[in-house]
């Protein structure tokens, strides 16, 4: 006799586990399809991506992200899906700030002190129409330090005449260094009248714009002519030297009937091309040339003397003395 109820359990059995396989199978391939669907958003896309546990951080700067169970994993060329500025790889999100740009040192003015006069009698003040020498301080402000400065006193803003670029040492952030700086007030400017010199900075080959100084024209104006000499470096052609010998006048009267009278380097006496230089105005300048032969080479001084009128502002005379180097 046959067991009925044995035969009907094995028949059962054998369809529940017929049934699984199938199930399983139906899930895997819903899987396999999920895998492969592109996702997109925007000008982001997962061009892969598959159901991937997380859990951990992902950090780049000031930025995290935690991930999460559950988070895509993407996948593709080199193990990345881009799309416009963005990127995903390895299954967590990421960020990398941008680096920070190199510091750049911050110049500012840090206090003025006025250290020469020429007006007579000296009052401690920036007369108008007075040669005057300000020993300049200026501060970094900024988080790096400024390797070599270089400092240039602009025309204008009630500067005449103003003398060389100055150079600077090292300035480490809120360090102060100071410089001398000569230069002649304008005489248009009107006593009490604050007037702003400007300095054009450099450290190196970086541009550190400029920076103001506030200044205040003095009580006494100079009524005078004022004669600022200077040369340049000193040239060489066989056994002649010369150099080109410039006069302003900075002063706030006309000089009448300028003549350079006496050149000398070292023991040589020099040749002026055009010696009479007739009316220099206010502010002009008017240049000649002066040669010297057999000289030899070496440390000397350059001397230059000339006289000035009669004119509107009487009589008087220039001169000059510099150290220089003979080619």
């Amino acid at each position: 006799m046959r067991d009925i109820t044995n035969a009907t359990s094995v028949r059962w059995n054998a369809f529940v586990g017929a049934a699984r396989r199938w199930l399983s199978t139906i899930a895997l391939l819903a899987v396999s399809l999920a895998s492969a669907y592109a996702q997109a958003g925007g000008n982001v896309e997962i061009t892969r991506s598959a159901i991937s546990n997380g859990g951990d951080q992902s950090a780049g700067g000031s930025f995290a992200i935690f991930s999460t169970i559950g988070q895509p994993l993407a996948s593709g060329a080199d193990n990345a899906s881009t799309g416009g500025h963005f990127s995903i790889t390895g299954g967590f999100w990421s960020f990398a700030a941008p680096a920070n740009p190199t510091p750049t040192p911050t110049i500012v003015a840090a206090g003025t002190l006025l250290v020469n006069e020429s007006c007579a009698p000296a009052n401690g003040a920036i007369d108008p129409g007075e040669r005057v020498t300000v020993h300049i301080s200026l501060m970094n402000n900024g988080a790096s330090t400024v390797a070599s400065l270089v400092a240039r006193l602009q025309p204008g803003a009630g500067v005449l005449a103003a003398s060389n670029p100055q150079s600077f040492e090292a300035i480490a952030p809120n360090g102060v260094s100071g410089r001398d700086f000569s230069f002649t007030a304008d005489p248009s400017l009107i006593p009490g009248q604050t007037f702003t010199p400007v300095l054009r900075l450099q450290d190196g080959v970086t541009d550190l714009g400029m920076v103001s100084i506030n200044l205040t024209a003095g009580p006494s104006p100079c009524s005078a002519v004022r004669l600022v000499v200077t040369s340049t470096p000193l040239q060489r052609s066989g056994d002649t030297i010369t150099t080109t010998i410039t006069v302003q006048n900075t002063g706030n009267l006309p000089a009448d009937s300028v003549t350079l009278t006496v050149a000398t380097l070292g023991p040589a006496i020099g040749v002026f091309l055009m010696p009479y230089l007739n009316t220099i105005d206010i502010g002009s300048t008017v240049s000649t040339e002066v040669s010297f032969t057999s000289v030899a080479t070496g440390s000397s001084t350059l001397k230059i003397a000339g006289t000035y009128g009669p004119g509107i502002a009487g009589s008087g005379s220039l001169s000059s003395s510099k150290r220089t180097t003979i080619p």
